[in-house]
Parts: C-alpha cells; structure tokens; sequence
C-alpha cells in the first residue's frame, strides 16, 4: 500500500543541497513471518540516488524497517520485515532526505 497523507515537516539548506524531513502514513501490507514486503510513498522532488532514511513514530513490536532508497523520480520504497507474521495498523513514519543540488563543471 502507498503513503498517505504526506507532508513536508521542515527543510534546511546545506553545503551540495537540501535536508527535508517528511511525515507520512503507512498501513503496509500483510508481512509473513521472515517475509520482506515493500511499500512506497510519493515524495515530490526525490531523484535516484539521493540519501533518505525512514521510521516509525511509535514503532509497531515485531516490525523492522530494513532500508529505503529511491527507486523512481518522487517515489521512495520501504523495504519492511517482520519475524513473525504480522498484519500492522496504520503508522506514522518520518523521512529524512537530502536532495543533492546538482553543481556545473
């Protein structure tokens, strides 16, 4: 399933770009004991290769999420793994993403 209701919480301009931090939810699929299931949210602006790190506000027992990464233009993926079989409610997440300003040669 993807994010909803996103919005961008605050932005800070640094050296080779910007930080932004986004909140978002999430309500991800069923995840099967050992099972990696991946989620996306639409963040406007995101390219491919720019750092983004996310987490639960109030992480759900038994729900991990293993990485995020980029994986289109303003979609970020969520890959969540659980070690037992877990149906989660709908969470709030937080991102963080730097958005690399590109510089001329």
């Amino acid at each position: 399933m993807a994010g909803t209701a996103v919005s961008k919480i605050a932005e800070l301009q640094v050296k080779g770009g910007r930080l932004e931090w986004w909140r978002f939810t999430l309500n991800p699929a069923q995840i099967t004991g050992d099972a990696q299931v991946i989620d996306t949210v639409a963040i406007p602006g995101a390219k491919a290769g720019d750092p983004v790190r996310a987490e639960p506000e109030a992480p759900e027992a038994g729900l991990n999420v293993q990485g995020c990464k980029v994986t289109a233009d303003n979609e970020v993926s969520l890959y969540l793994t659980s070690s037992v079989t877990l149906d989660s409610a709908a969470l709030t997440y937080n991102l963080e993403i730097l958005k690399r300003t590109v510089v001329a040669a």
